[in-house]
């Protein structure tokens, strides 16, 4: 765990499927003034993993995207559940999300907001590649001076080359917004690399924003929190993290949701305490006034 995230702690266009996971209808897009919300779900057995890219409308960018364990049509349960990857691809056009089922049959559901490149302007992609210390990994990446976060996330990659997402291999323990300019992410994944991207945009464009926090001490085994952006803004982007009660990150125990409130107001986490003690899930949103 490096010191600095220990600081930190205080279209309908599917381009990625894997064999023998069914894949829902993509719903219909959902457009809100300039943007597109997009919509895919994942279904996955007992025993299976898989995901794949959920890409915005031509022309478009993702500007944020929340993920989601479903069962029956409802927000489910994450224990025996993992996420191995939820983070942009391809320079901001599509988005990847991977997971693991270790119980009853569920879905893994993306969801994705997209712009018109003509309203947000030209991204700076900024990302790092982490070598775990034996099976845990964390790592952070910076916007440049002068820009601000639109969104991020994080994916174990294979470390050969060349290096693809895994599938079925490694789980994120947080992928987060820590302030204006940097997301930091965590996990388990033993012989992988921890991959965290973040878009950035010059301050100018995303204009007065704020970050909030809440977290939740996990006495249950699957803990939920969430948090609400201030009157008159909406969240840009959101994520969530385990710390110990003395504020240290933890990376073993799995994430469940991650997503935004409805209407955007907010965002909401979910995930599943492995092991004893007492931990504590945080929540953050990234918001933007409206």
């Amino acid at each position: 765990m490096t010191t600095r995230t220990r600081r930190l702690a205080a279209s309908i266009l599917l381009v990625g499927a894997f064999m023998g996971i069914a894949v829902a209808p993509a719903a219909a897009d959902v457009q809100v003034g300039g943007a597109v919300t997009r919509s895919r779900s994942f279904t996955l057995d007992n025993g299976q993993s898989g995901g794949g890219e959920l890409a915005c409308p031509t022309g478009y960018r993702v500007i944020s995207a929340g993920v989601a364990w479903r069962q029956g049509g409802a927000p489910s349960t994450p224990v025996g559940r993992s996420i191995s990857g939820s983070a942009p691809r391809k320079d901001g056009r599509a988005w990847f999300v991977a997971g693991s089922n270790d119980n009853v049959r569920g879905a893994l559901r993306l969801t994705i907001r997209c712009l018109p490149v003509a309203e947000l302007g030209p991204l700076t992609i900024v990302k790092r590649d982490a070598t775990p210390v034996g099976s845990v990994g964390d790592g952070y990446v910076a916007c440049p001076v002068g820009h601000q976060l639109i969104t991020g996330g994080a994916m174990w990659m294979t470390s050969g080359l060349p290096r693809v997402p895994s599938i079925g291999a490694g789980q994120l323990g947080g992928s987060a917004p820590v302030d204006a300019r940097t997301w930091i992410a965590n996990g388990y994944g033993a012989g992988l690399l921890l991959r965290v991207i973040g878009l950035c945009r010059p301050a100018t464009f995303v204009g007065t924003t704020g970050i909030r926090f809440n977290e939740v001490a996990a006495t249950a085994l699957v803990p939920t929190v969430s948090i609400q952006c201030a009157a008159g803004k909406r969240a840009l982007s959101g994520g969530t993290f385990w710390k110990t009660s003395a504020g240290s990150i933890i990376a073993t125990n799995p994430l469940g949701i991650s997503r935004p409130t409805i209407g955007a107001r907010g965002w909401y986490a979910s995930g599943w305490k492995v092991g004893f003690g007492s931990p504590t899930l945080v929540v953050v949103v990234f918001c933007r006034r409206i």
